[in-house]
């Protein structure tokens, strides 16, 4: 996928598609205002599809608007947009409209895996990013369909189909330690990426590479936001995430993005802690 600049919590990748090879992700955000999360320090996995191995190509504003196949933004809101063969889709922080459908996709997604979770605890884990002292963000992927007036389309009432989410903690304290076993865990003042997922009938159209760009997005910029002090450390220079050992789709991709396998979980500790094997892996940003 091209990058190209214009203007809860469950541990492990869901299982993923590939990618069709070329795409175009831009951020639309103000000149001089971010999102909350991001101008405060230090304040700013997976159904995941990210981009090719090599330093990532950086994302910077411009003075354009977001493209008119969506509704804009408020200048204080990060957006990505992402052209897609059935529409457009719309990348940018979580709002309490979206919690629900965010929850279904992710519920969906790990249902049947080691990581599945009950709908009311995913609920309950993404209103805690939405909360003022959150040093963490959880991105949703909205598509707006070229014709909405297609059979199936949009929901009833929809402007837009909520079909895909991801989050990134950028502190100890918004890690999702409370999910994860305790053994193979990120540093804890890493950017950890989680909650990837998307929707079913929406993958192969390189929206969850789109997520994982964005998350890495949001972490260089709350790095750059905390002045690179001991606040921001890793967690503005590194992004960190697990996957199933057995994803081999998903390990393939994350290595060529630039992730590289750090540890992995040991027979004995799958057995103690009654987990599948997983791989930590991380990537410099």
């Amino acid at each position: 996928m091209i990058l190209r600049a214009r203007s809860s919590t469950i541990p492990a990748c869901a299982p993923c598609s590939s990618t069709r090879p070329v795409h175009t992700l831009a951020l639309c955000t103000s000149n001089t205002t971010r999102r909350r999360a991001l101008s405060q320090s230090a304040k700013s996995h997976s159904a995941a599809r990210p981009g090719s191995r090599g330093s990532p190509k950086p994302l910077t504003p411009c003075a354009s608007s977001a493209s008119s196949a969506a509704p804009t933004q408020p200048s204080s809101q990060p957006q990505w947009e992402l052209a897609v063969p059935t529409g457009r889709v719309v990348i940018r922080p979580i709002q309490p409209s979206d919690v629900e459908g965010a929850g279904v996709v992710l519920t969906r997604a790990f249902s049947g895996t080691s990581e599945a979770v009950s709908l009311t605890d995913v609920l309950a884990d993404i209103n805690g990013l939405l909360d003022e002292s959150s040093q963490g963000l959880c991105l949703v992927a909205r598509l707006y369909p070229t014709d909405p007036t297609a059979p199936g389309a949009l929901p009833p009432g929809q402007d837009s189909r909520l079909v895909g989410t991801a989050c990134v903690s950028l502190s100890a304290d918004a890690q999702p330690i409370h999910r994860l076993p305790p053994v193979n865990r990120p540093p804890p003042g890493a950017a950890y990426v989680s909650n990837m997922a998307v929707d079913a009938k929406f993958r192969r159209q390189g929206i969850a590479k789109a997520l994982l760009a964005a998350c890495e997005e949001v972490a260089r910029q709350a790095g750059d936001s905390a002045g690179g002090g001991a606040g921001a450390g890793a967690g503005a220079r590194e992004a960190w995430l697990h996957v199933r050992e057995a994803d081999a789709p998903a390990r393939a991709l994350y290595d060529r993005s630039g992730y590289g396998a750090v540890t992995k979980d040991t027979w004995l500790q799958t057995v103690q802690h009654k987990i599948k094997p997983r791989v930590l892996m991380r990537r410099a940003l």
